[in-house]
Formats: structure tokens, sequence, C-alpha cells
């Protein structure tokens, strides 16, 4: 999709690329209430706060490993945000220290911030050609925190006692609320997404300009024309 994203391609070419799947028409509104360009704007603001959050999250969790603050008071809110938002830092299955990988939690989480902040002052100053690149990176932020989330639902279990002793007492529990919870996240991450790219197929950039792109005649083009044959003129002799 990278590819795909940054070339000016037809609407019927883009819509695979932007929406995930060869069957996903485009979006006309962002849930039937609001414009695509207000969606977009909305979504900039959720990323805004969802960075927020991990720079937060992360940020308490170093706390406690450096021992500024007491882990055995963390809230259950802290708890539930590090299980379902803040990056894997397990040690046993990566081998880096838990401060290292809380570490780079912080920065991913300013970079999160940084680009969509940036993302919403494109958008709310109807800077349409960055609507690509912010999409893009909405692609790499669902991947990576889907990818995080299996390997955490698969280790929930076993870390449960030492990470988690303020949410559900029982594994299985545990476990099943996660899934619920991530079932849900994905589905929504997938909404934006579908959004975006239905917003970014509208459109197409040449030389700075902005136009709507206009599908392609869907009858093919053939190489043979019925041509009329010349008029006859009638001429009399005298």
């Amino acid at each position: 999709f990278l590819g795909w994203a940054s070339a000016g391609m037809s609407y019927r070419t883009a819509c695979p690329a932007y929406c995930g799947s060869c069957c996903c028409p485009p979006l006309d509104s962002c849930c039937g209430v609001a414009g695509l360009p207000r969606g977009c704007i909305i979504i900039a603001g959720v990323d805004v706060a969802y960075g927020l959050v991990l720079i937060a999250v992360h940020a308490v969790l170093l706390s406690q490993v450096t021992g500024i603050t007491d882990p055995n008071d963390s809230s259950w809110f802290v708890q539930r945000a590090d299980l379902d938002l803040a990056l894997f830092h397990n040690v046993d299955f990566s081998g880096l220290s838990r401060f290292t990988l809380l570490l780079v939690g912080v920065f991913y989480g300013v970079l999160v911030l940084s680009a969509a902040a940036f993302a919403l002052h494109a958008m709310v100053s109807r800077q349409q050609s960055l609507v690509r690149p912010f999409l893009i990176a909405g692609w790499v932020q669902f991947s990576i925190y889907v990818l995080c989330s299996l390997l955490k639902g698969a280790r929930v279990c076993r870390h449960r006692e030492e990470h988690y002793p303020a949410l559900e007492g029982s594994c299985g529990v545990l476990q099943y609320t996660f899934y619920q919870r991530f079932v849900a996240g994905v589905g929504l991450g997938l909404l934006m997404l579908w959004t975006l790219g239905s917003y970014a197929s509208q459109t197409n950039v040449v030389s700075g300009a902005t136009y709507t792109t206009v599908p392609a005649d869907p009858l093919p083009m053939t190489s043979t024309y019925a041509v009329e044959p010349p008029a006859t003129v009638a001429t009399t002799l005298p």
C-alpha cells in the first residue's frame, strides 16, 4: 500500500489500496453523520489523544520501574491502559530490559502525537495533500497495535499477578475481556482507515493543486469505428 498510496492513480486502482480490500467501496460520509473532511479531522483528533495516552502510560510505568513510585499503588486504570494500549514490554520475550522497552514506548508515543498533531493542523487548514501520508502512518500504527495485542493476549495469564493484579481475578475472564476490547479496537481502527482511504481516493494532487479524480469509462475502447460513407452528389449532364 505504500506504493499505491504515494502514486497518483485512478479511482478504481487506488480504492483497494486505500480501503484495504478489493471489495471495499469508498464511503460517502463518516459514520453517516459527518462529511469525509470533518470525519478525517475527528480521526486526527482521536489519534492525538491516543499519542498523549501512550506517553502518559509509559511514563507512569517508567516511574514504577525506576522506583519513583510504588508498583503496588498502581490503579486499575493504569493497568488497564497498560494491557490495552501500551507496547509489549515483557522481558522474557524480547530479551531487552523493561526500562528500555518502556523508553521506546515513550518515544513511540511522541512520534504518534507529533504526526497526528501535524495531520490535524493540515486537515483543519484544508491541505488535502497530507491525507495520504497520514493514512500510511495510520496503517503503521494499526499494525503495531495488532502485533502488540496478540503478543500480550498470549501471555496475559502468565503476567497477570505481576503486572495486572487490580484487574479481573480469573485468568479466563481477564483473557476473554481483553480479546473483546481487542476486537472492538480492530473494528474501530479499520473504520478510521476506511474513512481516511475514502477521502484520499477522492483527491488527486498534481503540482500543488487538488483535483477530484473522475472514474474511468467502464466501457472499453475498441480499435474499429464505423465510418459513414461519403455523400454522393448527383450531377446532370447537359
